[in-house]
Formats: C-alpha cells, structure tokens, sequence
C-alpha cells in the first residue's frame, strides 16, 4: 500500500515537471535575472533571481501562481538576509531573518500574513528582546534584555500601543525607574 502510495505522488510530481514550461528573464547584460516555470500560465515550482552580478538573490517557492512554502533571500555576498513560509500567497509560520554577517537576527512567526506569537530578536547570538504579538500588534508584555540575560525593560502593550507600567532594570535586576502609559501616551 505505502510502495502505490509513493509511486503515485512521483507520477504526480514527474507530471508537474513534464507539463511546466522553464522561462528565464535576462538582464541587459545578458545574465539571468529570474528562472521561473509556468504551468497553465501560472508560477509553479522554483523560482530563482539573482542580481545583476550573478549571484543569487531569492529562491521563492509557487504553487498555481501564488507563493507557498519555504522563500529565502539572499545578499550580494550570498550570505542568508532572510527566509519566510507562505500558504496561498500570504506568509504563515515562523520567518527568520538574519544580520549581515549571517547571524540570525529575527525569529519571527506570521498568522495569516500578520506578526503573531512571541518575536525573539538576538544581537551577536545573544537574546536582546521578546516581543509579543497578536494580529499583526504588539500585545502584552515585551521584554529587553542586557547581554549578560537580565531584563533590562518591561513594556506591556495593547493594540500596539504603550500601556500600564514601563519598568526599568539595572543589570543585577534590581527596578530602577518605572513609568506609566495610557494609549501610547507617558502619564504624569
């Protein structure tokens, strides 16, 4: 059963690459800037692009002409600067992208096309701050961090905006200042 199972899906993955059409658009210095396959007239496959130099630029993923699954960009020095998930066109599921040198940078996650979940940002592989998110804005409370891991502040939101007590660290921990906001506004 298994054995029909997967020869049935390298048919049908062998019949996608027979039926798709390989189209290459060209700089006007006749290198490659985008290698794409049309099915039907619709993006389907890889799509690669690559800048002026040669290089690669982007790898993005289609199925019936809308982006789906694993995207990663690319800088000029071919290190990674960025990789995202999509569904359908719309980007979903944890996106990452990194500092110039290949670090990573940003541990995102993407509900229906919008920021939602705990966002990690690092500085030189170190955690620098937690951000929480819901529909695409900031909601509860975020943190940042000194390197040595203790928070340095404590911010709550809601709907994207600064709200309640703003808390100040020292690098031992100990509350050095607090402030409070109402609708994004400092409070007297």
């Amino acid at each position: 059963m298994h054995f029909f199972i997967r020869v049935t899906i390298l048919i049908y993955l062998f019949s996608l690459y027979i039926w798709a059409e390989t189209y290459t658009e060209y700089y006007p210095n006749k290198s490659p800037h985008l290698v794409y396959q049309l099915q039907d007239n619709k993006k389907e496959g890889i799509t690669t692009e690559y800048y002026p130099n040669g290089s690669l630029k982007a790898k993005w993923r289609f199925h019936n002409d809308k982006l789906n699954g694993l995207s990663i960009l690319y800088r000029k020095d071919g290190t990674k600067k960025a990789q995202f998930h999509y569904k359908d066109g719309v980007k979903e599921g944890v996106a990452r992208r990194y500092n110039r040198y290949g670090f990573l940078h940003y541990n995102l996650y993407y509900k229906a096309g919008k920021l939602d979940g705990i966002i990690k940002e690092y500085e030189h592989g170190i955690l620098k701050a937690k951000w929480h998110y819901k529909n695409g804005k900031k909601e509860g409370v975020s943190t940042i961090y000194y390197p040595n891991g203790t928070t340095k502040y404590e911010l709550h939101y809601q709907a994207g905006k600064l709200e309640g007590t703003l808390k100040a660290f020292d690098e031992q921990g100990h509350l050095q200042n607090s402030w409070n906001y109402h609708h994004g506004k400092l409070q007297k």
